[in-house]
């Protein structure tokens, strides 16, 4: 049981802090990765 809440609890940080750093990012503080395809580039 307490395995299984530590596996929730870190993806659901994880899933959380995708969406910060793309916050951070569009706000200019960190610059985008050039490799990675924008969600526009009709993948």
């Amino acid at each position: 049981s307490t395995i299984a809440g530590v596996a929730a609890f870190s993806a659901f940080w994880s899933i959380v802090e995708l969406f910060e750093q793309e916050k951070r990012v569009r706000k200019g503080w960190f610059p985008e990765n050039p490799a990675r395809k924008s969600k526009n580039s009709g993948r």
